[in-house]
């Protein structure tokens, strides 16, 4: 588990029971934890975005979520702070991601591409164009027995190992060779960027 889901989950906990930590605390971590800190702004900007989202996600009860499957919890997300000027996809993601991480919640039936996720999965595809999103069944074949959000982390960590125009099976097989036990055991090469 990285440091901003761990501290995002220490959040959740003491405010779930009752230790002195808000609702606004545990939302305005998971808003602003991972890429958000690369949204560009001028200066002072920042506080006032962060409220009125924090302010948004808990008009929308968001911690209360239980309609089911990750898609949902991202479009409850993406209905709350979606039409916030400077939120953006990658910052839609990451908050519901941590949301998710909080209630036991992650994606199954979709790999979310952004950044170098979407660069690693358009090489891996052979694809020159795609979505926020693809089926996880696209990569059954290069990705057997992965979860969704591994996929996602294999794309974006080894982007750089893909080639473009598709025919990566060994690329691929390479890369979960590299992580058997999960994500978390996966060698991260020297890269540039973020995912």
């Amino acid at each position: 588990m990285d440091k901003e889901l761990a501290n995002a989950l220490g959040l959740y906990k003491a405010y779930k029971s009752g230790k002195g930590v808000t609702e606004d605390q545990v939302l305005e971590k998971c808003l602003t934890g991972n890429h958000f800190r690369q949204v560009h702004l001028r200066k002072g900007e920042r506080p006032l975005l962060v409220a009125n989202a924090v302010k948004a996600l808990k008009k929308a009860r968001i911690l209360s979520f239980s309609g089911g499957d990750f898609e949902a919890l991202y479009n409850q997300v993406k209905k709350a702070i979606g039409g916030i000027n400077q939120i953006g996809l990658l910052v839609l993601y990451d908050t519901t991601k941590m949301i998710g991480h909080l209630l036991g919640v992650e994606p199954v039936n979709y790999v979310y591409t952004q950044r170098g996720a979407k660069e690693g999965a358009k090489k891996l595809l052979g694809v020159k164009r795609m979505g926020y999103r693809v089926p996880t069944s696209s990569f059954a074949k290069l990705f057997p027995s992965e979860k969704s959000i591994h996929i996602e982390d294999m794309l974006c960590i080894y982007k750089d190992y893909f080639r473009k125009g598709g025919a990566n099976a060994k690329a691929a097989k390479f890369v979960v060779s590299q992580g058997k036990a999960g994500c978390s055991s996966i060698p991260k090469p020297p890269r540039k960027g973020i995912c």
